[in-house]
């Protein structure tokens, strides 16, 4: 008989990781569509049964037991007899021990010095064999940086990124080197958020860049800030491995191996050649606070909406306005601000944002402090953050 000998909150930490990093559909439909393989050493992942693996994840546990090969059950079993034992609390009862018995073709789930419940499930024959050829991947990691780092892109910058899975392209965070800076763009084409963490090696040539699969960056979102994270890719960056030297392995799979030029972005979102003639580009440094409040007050009169900002020598003022019919007002409010250029008494140029878009934009600044830079009304809004790291553009409803 095979015994493993797991901690509840390592399990705990290891059920919630995997749940975590599935990529795609319901929380429901990933439960059932997925299984996982016990060793003593780890709990691993296996990959969605009706798709191709995209990803798989390895978190160590530290058990205890000699298996000659893994353990498959399926996921959601297995996460219902966890709950059975241990309960539902993230934190009660995690330094005790779970016993994990396989008796022929039933794995048996106990917690002797917790209390006398027991739950079994039946080994699973459906999990997805396919693994990851490692010999073909680089031994020279593709970039190296702290998971903080990577984790800070993934919370500044994710809701730009498209959904969109016929634009693959842009369901991936396009990643390239612009005057020795390494860049991450997120973009679904309506808006763009590019981040430009502290990385301490990337193998990249400057204004080189490539797709890299969100659910690497996502993961680092469960791994300790301070953990040194080497990202892996073999020869044709179609595969890629995410190390954090403690055990944890992420793989993703990248499903298309276009990039979009990384100075072409970072202009798109920098650059300031896009003034109007008629109404010259104006730049205010806002507090992040009073701005999201503003916007988020004169909005909540209609959430389906979009905002209309009509910049003036000392202020903004903004309309919410319905998309049917355009011209219904339902809102109006004023914000006083010093602009960081003078705009010499003119009006600055009329804008329309979309509300949402907005709204997640202002969600994702990491800073006290925000500039925002209207030019005109088909040029897109840039929103950076000051003394940050992350600079955000917002491309214009058309007037």
């Amino acid at each position: 008989m095979t015994t493993i000998t797991v901690q509840i909150g390592n399990l705990r930490t290891a059920l919630t990781a995997i749940r975590n990093h599935v990529p795609g559909g319901t929380a429901k439909k990933n439960q059932a569509s997925r299984a996982i393989a016990l060793t003593p050493d780890s709990i691993t992942h296996t990959g969605p049964l009706d798709v191709p693996a995209e990803i798989h994840i390895t978190v160590p546990l530290h058990g205890h037991g000699a298996p000659t090969e893994p353990i498959y059950v399926d996921a959601t079993a297995f996460n219902k007899a966890v709950t059975v034992i241990a309960g539902r609390g993230t934190k009660k009862n995690n330094t005790a021990n779970i016993v994990i018995e396989l008796d022929g073709n039933t794995v048996c789930l106990s917690a002797p010095d917790l209390n006398n419940r027991t739950a079994t499930i039946d080994v699973t024959e459906h999990h997805h064999p396919y693994t990851l050829d490692t010999v073909k991947v680089d031994d020279e990691p593709l970039i190296i940086t702290q998971a903080g780092e990577l984790a800070h892109v993934w919370n500044t910058t994710h809701k730009s990124l498209s959904t969109d899975t016929t634009l693959s392209v842009l369901t991936m965070f396009q990643v390239g080197v612009v005057g020795k800076q390494v860049t991450f763009a997120a973009t679904d084409r309506y808006r763009m958020s590019l981040a430009q963490p502290d990385v301490k090696y990337c193998t990249l040539a400057e204004n080189k860049g490539i797709s890299l699969p969100s659910a690497l960056v996502k993961a680092t979102t469960h791994i300790h800030a301070d953990a040194t994270i080497k990202i892996y890719a073999n020869s044709h960056l179609t595969w890629f491995i995410l190390d954090d030297g403690d055990g944890t392995r992420v793989i993703a799979r990248a499903s298309g191996d276009r990039s979009v030029s990384p100075d072409s972005l970072h202009r798109i979102a920098t650059s300031k050649s896009h003034g109007s003639a008629v109404y010259p580009p104006v730049s205010a440094t806002l507090d992040t606070n009073e701005v999201a409040t503003f916007i988020k007050e004169l909005t909540s009169v209609r959430t389906s909406g979009n905002v209309t900002l009509y910049p003036s020598a000392t202020s903004i003022h903004a309309e919410v306005r319905g998309n049917h019919p355009v011209d219904t007002i339902y809102g109006e409010d004023t914000l006083g601000v010093d602009w960081d250029n003078g705009i010499n008494g003119q009006e600055g140029s009329p804008v329309r944002l979309h509300n949402n878009y907005l709204m997640d934009t202002l969600s994702m600044i990491a800073t006290d402090k925000v500039n925002v830079v209207i030019r005109d009304e088909k040029s897109p809004v840039l929103i950076h953050e000051v003394g940050g790291k992350v600079q955000h553009a917002i491309m214009p409803i058309r007037m």
